[in-house]
């Protein structure tokens, strides 16, 4: 896991190259260095040292007119090691860095279909002329860009990206008009106008001599399933193997386990060839319930127990949310984000590395929402609102527009072009379209909406969430639910447990054969806290941020927020995030 700043045809001066590359030196404090190719290419690169820990591992790493960044894992990379040396590679390292290296020495581009992990990778050709920059199937590893008349300029993040740029960027309305409605900012789109954000399952080419780019897609989640159904066997030898890859490091893992199924599955698989496996969890204080259901659990399988209790009395909330948006490239509403500082803080005492059950929602169909069938979750109110029963009606227009407000109701598009000055343009359309480019009609049962929810609230929300969270305290997490084999399997087989009640059939099955039933059925609450919102508060600060002192809200902003609604702290809370986000980091 490691960060990168890099340029190609710019001439920043070194210090701003240093400035640049200090912003993410906490996604890589083991080794930092800037080289320069030749007078206009110039790459910087901060390294936390996971596989093989000498210094002959470090990067930029070169091969002969090849020189690669590589922020990330390859978890199959022992497999093509083999491959590459039949075909004459000659490795210096251990690293799964120097197989990218020579992945693409022998396979060019293509290399991409042979590799699987997480990963943000620059790769600059200077035989070819060519400077590719390459992001995983589902961006667990950020990758931002920006290019001009002649120059390409690239980061691990925005801030580091915008010092390297050197130029005032503008924040981008319709970018804050999704984030109040979203949550988050989705991709391609960032915070700021000028820059990008490199999509997942792409990877941009750029001619260093004509100055000109392309992207293209490399991977997609399928479209459409077959008619052969799952085979339990299949799918559990599949799954050893991707648990026995996200276990090779040179440095201890730990993992982080809830009392939900996901994370407990993983448990089960490291237990067997990992005793001395630490797990960690954050829970809140009044859970005993909980906590004595993770202690029996962890005890069954001689597991390390550490338990992190949690709650507004026991945390600086205000001062971890400072931090938080500090080292966040974009604004994030959920909450979830201060948990996930707070125990990947804890963590990184011990530990480098770490795999979370993260994804196995997305993958196996496990949230609620996937079973409400146009129930959105408001209409079990008694009473609502005006503006709920609005929301009610929105839904009722299709499965997209009921999904959305099932997963994150906020705000109603109209009400967010009554908040932004300079008309944010958010339309119905602009509002649903992110969703409908990942829906498919082909896929059956609710698979067509895991599908969307892997796109958007997945990578835009859970996979930047988990990076950058253990990133800002120089810890890898892996997410073995996410591995692009599993979910080519889960997808292109038909599921017989699909339109059943019955969430996650195949891990219940297999933790029940291993003689686990009991720890099936304990509630889940996951890493959170219950976080005590003061609007007033929030409402104080907006008033006096920049927001509306540079005249980005309207005179009635707060009018519209303070409506009338079952959520009307989150709508206040969105929107206080936004503007602290703004004041850290404008």
């Amino acid at each position: 896991m490691c960060g990168f700043i890099g340029t190609i045809n710019g001439t920043p001066p070194k210090v701003v190259l240093e400035d640049s590359l200090n912003k993410i030196l906490h996604r890589g404090p083991d080794n930092s260095s800037i080289i320069s190719n030749h007078p206009n290419q110039h790459f910087g690169f901060a390294r936390l040292s996971i596989q093989d820990l000498r210094d002959v591992a470090n990067q930029p790493m070169q091969l002969k007119h090849i020189t690669l960044m590589f922020n990330g894992e390859i978890y199959n990379f022992k497999k093509l090691n083999s491959e590459l040396t039949q075909l004459g590679a000659v490795f210096k390292t251990n690293s799964d860095t120097e197989t990218i290296l020579w992945s693409y020495y022998f396979f060019g581009i293509d290399f991409i279909k042979k590799i699987e992990g997480m990963f943000s990778i620059c790769i600059v050709d200077n035989k070819k002329n060519i400077t590719y920059l390459i992001r995983d199937h589902l961006g667990q590893k950020p990758l931002f860009y920006y290019t001009d008349s002649n120059t390409l300029n690239f980061a691990s993040s925005v801030q580091s990206l915008k010092n390297l740029i050197g130029l005032n960027q503008t924040f981008s309305i319709s970018s804050m008009s999704h984030f109040l409605i979203n949550g988050y900012i989705p991709a391609p789109m960032t915070i700021y106008e000028e820059i990008k954000c490199l999509e997942p399952g792409h990877f941009l080419e750029f001619d260093n001599l004509k100055f000109t780019y392309k992207q293209k897609k490399y991977w997609e989640v399928p479209r459409e399933e077959t008619d052969k159904p799952i085979d339990e066997n299949q799918l559990a030898n599949l799954f050893n193997e991707i648990i026995n890859e996200y276990s090779i490091s040179d440095v201890d893992i730990a993992l982080l386990l809830s009392t939900g199924i996901d994370s407990s599955y993983l448990a089960y698989l490291l237990a067997k060839t990992n005793q001395n496996l630490s797990t960690f969890t954050l829970i809140n204080k009044d859970k005993e319930k909980e906590f004595k259901h993770l202690k029996n659990f962890t005890d069954s399988l001689n597991l390390n127990c550490n338990v992190e209790i949690g709650g507004n009395a026991e945390l600086n909330i205000e001062e971890i949310l400072t931090t938080v948006i500090k080292y966040s490239s974009q604004p994030h509403s959920y909450s979830s984000l201060i948990n996930s500082y707070f125990l990947s803080k804890k963590i990184s005492n011990n530990f480098k590395v770490a795999i979370s059950g993260d994804g196995g929602d997305e993958v196996f169909g496990g949230y609620s929402w996937y079973f409400l069938k146009q129930k959105n979750m408001m209409r079990n109110f008694v009473k609502n609102s005006k503006l709920d029963n609005e929301m009610i009606e929105y839904q009722k227009k299709s499965p997209l527009h009921d999904h959305f407000y099932n997963v994150y109701p906020r705000f109603l598009p109209n009400e967010i072009n009554e908040i932004f000055d300079n008309n944010s343009m958010m339309t119905e359309e602009e509002h649903i379209k992110f969703y409908e480019a990942a829906y498919s009609k082909k896929l059956k049962g609710r698979k067509a909406l895991q599908r969307v929810d892997l796109y958007n609230f997945c990578s835009n929300h859970v996979c930047v969430k988990v990076d950058e969270m253990s990133m800002a305290n120089s810890l890898e997490v892996r997410l073995p639910y996410l591995d692009k084999r599993l979910i080519d399997y889960i997808f292109i087989h038909s599921d017989a447990y699909q339109n059943k009640n019955n969430s996650k059939y195949f891990l219940r099955n297999n933790l029940k054969n291993a003689g686990l039933e009991k720890f099936l059925y304990n509630k889940k609450s996951g890493f959170s806290l219950k976080l005590k919102h003061d609007k007033f508060l929030y409402l104080e600060y907006i008033r006096n941020s920049s927001l509306v002192k540079s005249g980005y809200l309207k005179n009635n902003y707060e009018k519209i927020i303070t409506k009338k609604s079952k959520y009307i702290n989150s709508r206040i809370w969105n929107l206080y995030i936004l503007a602290r986000w703004v004041e850290i980091n404008e």
